[in-house]
């Protein structure tokens, strides 16, 4: 998962990553993710959540920043995806454009290391239509 400062987005970048021609991966900031908002010293907790995203298939990006939780319900309104994610210290939560806007889809107080994954596994899964992962 790459990790990024909020704001840092070089505009027309693209790089190309991959063993064979045509099987070639491209990066590009402008093509839709699911976005991982977190503070300060939350980032091996931000890269649970990004494995869970990459076990179900999808791209996912990383950005550090001061206000986690709004950054994260602001960028579902904009074009994209519309899920994303926002993770401070002792919280996580999964924000999605197609249900309420103004609150959270999920809530997840004290998430374990398994709990993280499973968040990922749950944002990528509303883009899928899939069954979501309920914790026992």
């Amino acid at each position: 998962m790459e990790i990024k400062r909020k704001g840092d987005v070089e505009k027309g970048h693209v790089e190309y990553t991959g063993m064979s021609l045509r099987h070639e991966h491209v990066a590009n900031e402008n093509l839709p993710k699911i976005n991982i908002f977190f503070t300060e010293g939350c980032e091996e907790q931000a890269h649970l959540i990004s494995y869970g995203i990459e076990e179900e298939g999808l791209p996912r990006c990383g950005y550090e920043t001061d206000a986690p939780f709004g950054d994260a319900l602001e960028d579902t309104v904009k074009k994209g995806l519309g899920v994303a994610i926002g993770l401070d210290g002792s919280k996580a939560q999964i924000f999605c454009r197609q249900f309420k806007k103004s609150e959270p889809f999920m809530n997840y107080q004290d998430p374990s290391a398994e709990t993280l994954r499973i968040i990922g596994k749950n944002a990528a899964r509303i883009l899928k239509h899939k069954p979501f992962i309920l914790e026992e």
